[in-house]
């Protein structure tokens, strides 16, 4: 069945949910929390430590020190097969080791 364009009001068409979708607005759940092998994908070097939490959850490991007026914070990530060591500095990862666990 196709329904005309003028059966729905202007905030539900397509254009209207790109609209939200950019304001951050969705309505929608949010999407799961992947397992590390797909969150592994997108990790990098230069990522947040709140996008890093975003991919892996909460660390279950946190140390904060500071050298030369820099914030420097460990972290450590785990699932039942991987740990995940994050090093970052001003909030900001510089390095990264991932084993098995």
């Amino acid at each position: 069945m196709v329904f005309p364009p003028d059966a729905f009001p202007a905030s539900e068409t397509s254009a209207g949910r790109q609209g939200q979708a950019l304001a951050g607005d969705t309505g929608a759940p949010p999407p799961p929390q992947p397992a590390f092998g797909d969150a592994e994908k997108s990790f990098r070097k230069g990522l947040t430590l709140d996008q890093v939490e975003a991919l892996f959850g909460k660390p279950t490991e946190t140390h904060d020190s500071e050298q030369n007026g820099l914030k420097m914070t460990s972290c450590a990530f785990q699932d039942k097969d991987h740990t995940i060591k994050a090093d970052f500095v001003n909030g900001i990862l510089v390095q990264y080791t991932l084993s098995s666990r």
